[in-house]
């Protein structure tokens, strides 16, 4: 059997593998003997065999996981196309990857792993998809999010698959005995939270306070965040607050402009709090600092996300 799981969202994918390899050893490798996971770009292609080929150990089957083999150079992925159409019936072979169709189009691979009924692609979700696998997560925890809940923080999480699982279970934990999670439990736990951490970034990046800045985000980095999720979140503040001061500058009345902003209204009233502390220049050229890193990220022009974010921190207090 090939089991293929690629794409960009790595905590659901990886979720998905344990849950592979968890459900494997209860029911045919409670020793653990007949497991092997293999990186591809630390093992020859002769190991890679001999895993894949190897009769099971005092049992009927072997699961095999090999992680990257598609990032590998075309060249070094070609003898795996005859190999696997060869596997035996005894081993499971799961190919773990953790890029998207589009960055793996060009692998020999892709077609024959992706020809199977077993593949699963776990692309980053938009706003709607974000909202149904919070209210699954939610019930697998006991509790359910009133409408106005699940909008909140699906909105402030935006595609972060892991944050979102842990922000759940810390308010399926508040939200206690009542089994419910309220739009206010939300914005006590986490809209403000988050709000406040990306505000503090800016601040200190509008005082050209590049130490400060710098110290905020490695807190943040250090707690577990990744640096793509810091820009993304970032992004989503700067937009909220150019639009914040947009209605500022127009004059629109505060109740009114809650409205207008769309989030929830303590979200928004942070948002039209903080925007005072910023001109409209200062803004959008953040905004711009933030498109043009993501633009780096995704054509490969820097070579890590965590390199694109110092650049970012750097070019902002010039901004």
């Amino acid at each position: 059997m090939i089991i293929f799981l690629y794409g960009t969202d790595t905590y659901r994918s990886r979720r998905k593998l344990n849950e592979i390899v968890a459900n494997f050893r209860g029911r045919e490798d409670k020793t653990g003997m007949n497991t092997t996971t293999l990186e591809a770009s630390k093992t020859d292609i002769g190991e890679i065999q001999q895993a894949l080929f190897a009769p099971a150990f005092l049992g009927n089957k072997r699961l095999v996981v090999i992680n990257g083999l598609l990032a590998l150079k075309r060249d070094e992925q070609k003898p795996f196309v005859e190999l696997i159409g060869k596997l035996p019936d005894s081993t499971t072979a799961v190919f773990y990857e953790e890029g998207d169709a589009k960055s793996l189009e060009k692998s020999p691979l892709l077609p024959l792993l992706t020809a199977g009924k077993f593949h699963w692609e776990f692309s980053s979700m938009n706003t709607g998809a974000m909202a149904s696998w919070i209210s699954a997560e939610a019930a697998k925890l006991g509790v359910s999010l009133t409408p106005e809940a699940l909008s909140t923080i699906a909105d402030a999480i935006g595609d972060d698959s892991a944050r979102a699982a842990n922000e759940i279970a810390k308010l399926a934990a508040y939200a206690g005995n009542k089994k419910i999670i309220e739009a206010k439990d939300v914005a006590e736990l986490l809209v403000g939270e988050t709000h406040e951490d990306m505000f503090g970034f800016l601040d200190a990046v509008a005082a050209k306070q590049t130490q400060r800045a710098a110290t905020m985000l490695e807190r943040e980095i250090s707690a577990g965040v990744e640096p793509m999720q810091i820009l993304a979140m970032l992004a989503r503040t700067v937009r909220l607050l150019i639009q914040a001061r947009d209605l500022l500058d127009r004059g629109i009345p505060q109740n009114e402009a809650v409205r207008e902003l769309g989030v929830h209204p303590f979200a928004a009233r942070k948002s039209l709090d903080q925007a005072r502390n910023f001109e409209m220049n200062f803004l959008v050229g953040l905004h711009t600092a933030l498109l043009e890193a993501d633009r780096k990220v995704k054509t490969g022009l820097t070579p890590t996300p965590r390199l694109v974010l110092d650049l970012f921190v750097a070019k902002a207090v010039g901004v």
